[in-house]
């Protein structure tokens, strides 16, 4: 139960909002397309909770504009991950092919 929670939290953590370009003539909102992919990549994101150990898996985004936007996230997903889960180190991110992983161990 606590892995869907913290699921969840992570998500909304990492949602960005979407900024709006209004159009002149038509007067409609057009997404921003690069937020609208990373957000797309981040609902993939999820957290395993075992007793001896905390795995995050964050999918990374395919353009450029999505995976510069997730590196400057990192130390904040750090921050917040370690700050909800208190009784385990974190190491640095991994990245294997097109998924990042934080693996933390109990203390």
């Amino acid at each position: 139960m606590k892995s869907i929670i913290q699921t969840l939290q992570l998500r909304h953590f990492l949602y960005q909002q979407e900024t709006h370009e209004i159009k002149v003539k038509s007067n409609t909102h057009s997404p921003n397309p690069v937020t609208a992919q990373f957000n797309r990549f981040m609902r993939k994101s999820m957290i395993d909770i075992t007793q001896h150990q905390v795995t995050i898996l964050i999918k990374v985004p395919h353009t450029q504009q999505g995976q510069k936007l997730l590196k400057t996230l990192e130390g904040q997903i750090k921050e917040e991950l370690s700050s909800r889960n208190t009784a385990y180190f974190f190491s640095e991110f991994e990245r294997h092919k097109n998924e990042l992983w934080l693996i933390g161990t109990r203390k």
